[in-house]
């Protein structure tokens, strides 16, 4: 079929048949009435319709590109609020990981400081005893010495 040998669809009697609105939301009903407008001219030449695709449709009036803007607006709306609760999720487990941390740095650093004061009590403990031993030690040279001195009369 030469493109001079095509039907050509009276549009208005397609859309006549279904709302433009329809038409443009329910593709699938369009297309069964175009095919019914169409089956009839096809017939009167001799043809059938076995399939057939409809691959663009247009308006001049610009109604059905008006008619997708509210869904395209409300996909970028959609879009828009999904990053900024992605954004929003990011953030918030991005700072409890910090927290998480820090906590646990503060956590490391008591033990270090608790084990430090730990060791300088028991570095203290042990001096005394060895101050006290040695004081006693001394003592019991001293007590010696005198015993050991003959008594002046």
């Amino acid at each position: 079929m030469t493109s001079r040998s095509q039907p050509r669809l009276n549009n208005s009697s397609a859309k006549a048949a279904t709302k433009s609105r329809t038409f443009y939301q329910n593709r699938d009903a369009f297309a069964s009435k175009v095919q019914e407008v169409a089956a009839g001219d096809m017939a009167n030449m001799g043809l059938g319709i076995v399939s057939f695709t409809i691959r663009d449709i247009r308006d001049t009036q610009g109604y059905l590109d008006a008619l997708g803007k509210p869904r395209i607006a409300q996909v970028k709306r959609d879009a828009q609020i999904a990053q900024a609760e992605a954004d929003r999720d990011a953030m918030i487990k991005s700072s409890q990981a910090t927290q998480a941390g820090q906590e646990a740095k503060f956590q490391a650093d008591s033990k270090i400081a608790e084990a430090q004061r730990d060791y300088q009590s028991n570095v203290a403990s042990y001096q005394a005893t060895v101050n006290l031993k040695k004081a006693e030690a001394e003592l019991t040279s001293r007590m010696i010495c005198r015993s050991s001195r003959p008594a002046n009369s």
